[in-house]
Parts: C-alpha cells; sequence; structure tokens
C-alpha cells in the first residue's frame, strides 16, 4: 500500500511539473521533473525489494558465500571466511540518482549565471544565493555518483569475516579492523525499516583509532565519524544483499567467540550459519 502511495504521488508531482515546463516556466519546471521524476524513480527503486533469491520477505535470505574480498591479502595471511556481499545494482542507481540532481544543479548554475547580467540591483542576492546552491549541489551530488559509479564498476565488495578480523569493502574505501581490536558494531538508522534501508548502515568502531585501518573517503572521514558519530566508519546497508539483522549477529557471535574465529576459514561454517548467523 505505501508503494502504491509513493508511486502515485511521485507520478502526480512529475505531471505537474512537465506541465509547468511547458507553460512559461522550462527552468523550473525541469527542475521540478528531474527533481520528481528521477529522484522519484531512484528513492523507488532502493526501496523495492527484489522477490526470489535475494528476497528477504518471508524469511528467505540470500545465501552465504565462503570465500574472500579483492585487497584482504594486504592485512590477512588468511584471507579467506564468510562473505557477506554487496550488490553492484544499488552503485548504478546511486549513480544515476546523483546524475539527476547535478542536472539540477547546473540548469540553477546555468540559468542564474545567464539571467545576472540584467537582474535588477535588488535580485543580485538571490541570484548569487541561486548560483551558490547550484555549485553546492553538483558538488555534493557529484560526490555521491563519483562513489555509486566506483562501486558499480569495481571489484566486489561487501563484509567479510575473517578467522583474523573483519575487512570491509564498502564503496567509500576499504576497513580491516582485528578481532580483539573490535569494540562495538551497531545498526544507525534514519527510521526506515531495516529491510529497506536507505540511509541505514552498520557502524563499526575500533577500541581506539588506531587501531583499524582505513582507505579512501572513510579515511580522511575519519575524525569526524569517530568524533560525532561515534564510530570509525560506516557500511551502508543499501549496498548489502542481507538485511544488516544478520550480518550484525555474525560478527557479535564471533567477537564474543574467540575459539570459533579459526573455523570461519572452513567452507563448512556457511552451513553453520545458514539460518543468517542467529
Amino acid at each position: 500500500m505505501r508503494r502504491v502511495r509513493d508511486i502515485a504521488l511521485f507520478s502526480a508531482l512529475t505531471a505537474v511539473s512537465a506541465v509547468v515546463a511547458l507553460t512559461g516556466e522550462p527552468v523550473g519546471g525541469l527542475v521540478f521533473l528531474v527533481f520528481f521524476g528521477g529522484g522519484g524513480a531512484v528513492y523507488l527503486s532502493l526501496t523495492w525489494q527484489r522477490t526470489g533469491r535475494s528476497s528477504t520477505r518471508q524469511g528467505q535470505t540470500p545465501p552465504l558465500e565462503h570465500g574472500t574480498l579483492p585487497g584482504a591479502e594486504k592485512y590477512t595471511a588468511h584471507p579467506v571466511g564468510v562473505i557477506f556481499p554487496s550488490k553492484r545494482r544499488t552503485g548504478a542507481i546511486t549513480a544515476l540518482g546523483s546524475a539527476a540532481f547535478v542536472l539540477i544543479g547546473a540548469a540553477l548554475l546555468t540559468d542564474t549565471l545567464a539571467s545576472s547580467p540584467s537582474a535588477p540591483p535588488g535580485e543580485a542576492s538571490g541570484s548569487l544565493f541561486a548560483a551558490v546552491l547550484g555549485a553546492v549541489t553538483i558538488g555534493v551530488f557529484g560526490s555521491f555518483g563519483t562513489l555509486g559509479v566506483a562501486s558499480a564498476l569495481r571489484a566486489r565488495g561487501g563484509i567479510a569475516l575473517l578467522p583474523e578480523g573483519i575487512y570491509l569493502r564498502a564503496p567509500a574505501g576499504r576497513a580491516w579492523v582485528r578481532w580483539d581490536d573490535l569494540a562495538d558494531v551497531a545498526l544507525r538508522s534514519d527510521g526506515t525499516k531495516a529491510t529497506g534501508p536507505v540511509g541505514s548502515y552498520i557502524k563499526v568502531r575500533a577500541r581506539s583509532a588506531d587501531a583499524i585501518v582505513l582507505t579512501g573517503p572513510n579515511r580522511w572521514l575519519h575524525g569526524i565519524n569517530r568524533g560525532s558519530y561515534g564510530m570509525d566508519m560506516g557500511y551502508p546497508c543499501q549496498f548489502l544483499r542481507h538485511a544488516p539483522e544478520p550480518v550484525l549477529a555474525a560478527i557479535r557471535r564471533y567477537r564474543a567467540a574467540p575459539s570459533a574465529r579459526e573455523h570461519l576459514a572452513n567452507p563448512a561454517v556457511v552451513d553453520d550459519l545458514g539460518d543468517g548467523g542467529r
């Protein structure tokens, strides 16, 4: 029911935007058309839960994998374990959605620069605000789009539970933390459902800031994440094939049972965790 309501809402707003664009306000209409049309399509795609093998409905969970993730061998001599893989489809959708907002920013910036020479003095501040808004929109969503493209094109990512620690290969970089240095994992949510976790992520916190190895944007944002959000990095849940709960359960299980960690190198452990790690 909620999905039908969302589709109806975005369809109506897109239609109104098209009318505005065709009846004398092409720039404003185009901005709202891209926002409600493109943005709405991306939102619906991200919140849509696929059925079949990758569905979590009615108790179904994707099959666990045993293997490794690219780059894990740089941090441990035992890079094989249980894999909670990522899905590239989300990266592609994120890139497309970000492209829509970059177009909005470009439209605002272009229209403002084109009209600013003839704008009355009293409207100069408004033109400056629109230009800044357009530039910021391009910068922010251009960055998100870049991460989405990288996630869609790069070698597969995910979360690997290995005998010596946890290896995370996320859109914003890699992370490695040994089991004994792992202080906590938790789910941080923006209020959406865990089975459709747009905006939710798995928080990883080490016992000290130097006990975790980070790369890419994760490393650049380390100080902010640890000081303001109580974590060293966050793995976006919408990029995982599994719901976050079984991932958290499996991590907590092996954090609390040091003697069981060596068995993560054995493919038979997948059968043991066949219920999602509960």
